[in-house]
């Protein structure tokens, strides 16, 4: 079983990684709904 300090470091870690990973969904996501803004104001002439 872990310490409760190496589960306290473990829990840290494990949302450390989960947030990054959300970070970067959400960068992907903001960066293809502005690609598809900006090309279809593009085509709309704006």
């Amino acid at each position: 079983m872990h310490s409760a300090a190496g589960a306290a470091k473990l829990q840290r870690t494990l949302v450390a990684v989960v947030v990054a990973g959300a970070v970067v969904i959400a960068a992907i996501g903001f960066a293809g709904s502005y690609a598809a803004v900006r090309d279809l104001a593009e085509r709309k002439g704006f």
